[in-house]
């Protein structure tokens, strides 16, 4: 562990608009810890690569927008996965490699919104079907 290298990490989360939460999640993704302290050299340079990958996706695709925020978090509701945050998260997890909204791309952010556009037409489908 290395201090140089715990405020490199928090230097960088903050010229990306992290929250301590967002840090905390990006270090267990990386090394499955909660602690920095508890982390090697190389699993920190992990964490450091990482949110230089971020930085870089932000810097050239541009980070999600507030009105893509927004709709997501609407047609989040409409599915029903407001009451859960985990649901999303999986999702995005699973689809876009990433835990947390504001970690999209504005082009993932787009395709995030057709995905969940899609399923909840295909539960509207599937409610009309079962009514016939």
């Amino acid at each position: 562990m290395s201090a140089a290298q715990i405020k490199t990490i928090w230097s960088i989360s903050s010229g990306l608009n992290l929250t301590k939460d967002d840090i905390y999640a990006l270090l267990n993704r990386e090394t499955k810890k909660d602690s920095m302290r508890s982390c090697t050299n190389a699993e920190l340079n992990k964490v450091i690569k990482s949110l230089i990958a971020l930085k870089g996706h932000a810097a050239s695709a541009g980070m999600i927008t507030d009105e893509q925020y927004y709709y997501v978090k609407k047609l989040e509701k409409r599915l029903g996965w407001d009451d859960n945050p985990k649901r999303l998260e999986a999702f995005l997890s699973k689809y876009y490699k990433v835990n947390k909204i504001n970690w999209l791309s504005t082009k993932d952010a787009s395709n995030l919104i057709e995905s969940l556009k899609n399923i909840i037409k295909r539960n509207s489908d599937k409610e009309k079907a079962a009514c016939k």
